[in-house]
């Protein structure tokens, strides 16, 4: 878990402020579509999996179009409603307290909302989601848990390959190389300490010449290899990769 390394970068340290207080990662995956319908129904369906699977790593999908409020012609009828039972109540409306008076001023400025299109978002929001040329539109997918966990990182990136999505959809992002990284090194370092071993024994043969001779040379570091494997395990310390 590199939430628990002693030397941590300012990045890592506003990740674990964040999700300790609100439970959102900063972090997420993304997925590149080529266009915004592609973007909104990828983001329908990776929430409709997300419902359906409670053991999922996903939290929540997110596309431009998520911070565009849904059902705003019925809303807005609504909100029309609620003024015209204010307006027919306006003579009482100044017998009020004053403090109530100004609650009831600031709630009629609110009921006179107008639709929100998604060519009114702030522009930073638009090129966090499409960039500046609009040639593609990406689908944010964030895990439940931190992905300083380096196990919930490597079942975050193997849920995300699992999707089978068509190939015009791209999958990036820092989980997905970070998780890419640590199941590399999961695989690659016991072939790196095979390697090195069998090298060290040869070097030993073709200095000593004798297998007996390589035994009481190599005797005191294997030895000191099962007395450190038999003390991490008593005491249950778990290795880093850093």
């Amino acid at each position: 878990n590199f939430a628990n390394l002693q030397a941590k970068d300012e990045g890592i340290k506003l990740a674990v402020r964040v999700y300790k207080h609100f439970g959102i990662e900063l972090t997420p995956a993304a997925f590149m579509t080529p266009d915004r319908p592609n973007a909104v129904a990828l983001t329908r369906q990776l929430n409709r999996y997300i419902d359906e699977h409670p053991e999922t790593t996903f939290d929540f999908a997110a596309s431009i179009m998520s911070h565009v409020p849904a059902h705003q012609p019925e809303k807005i009828l609504i909100l029309r409603e609620i003024e015209a039972l204010i307006q027919q109540k306006e003579p009482l409306l100044s017998k009020l307290d004053p403090e109530i008076q100004k609650k009831i001023k600031d709630l009629r400025a609110q009921l006179r909302a107008t639709e929100l299109p998604w060519q009114e978002l702030p522009e930073g929001m638009k090129r966090q989601y499409e960039g500046d040329d609009q040639k593609l539109s990406v689908v944010y997918v964030f895990p439940k848990k931190s992905i300083l966990d380096g196990q919930v990182a490597k079942q975050f990136g193997r849920e995300l390959r699992a999707l089978h999505l068509p190939d015009e959809i791209k999958l990036a992002g820092e989980p997905v190389i970070y998780a890419d990284i640590l199941m590399l090194l999961e695989r690659d370092s016991p072939r790196a300490l095979e390697l090195s071993f069998f090298m060290v024994i040869l070097v030993l043969f073709m200095h000593f010449k004798k297998p007996a001779h390589v035994f009481w040379v190599l005797l005191p570091l294997l030895m000191a290899l099962l007395w450190m494997i038999g003390l991490t395990g008593m005491i249950h310390f778990k290795f880093n990769y850093l």
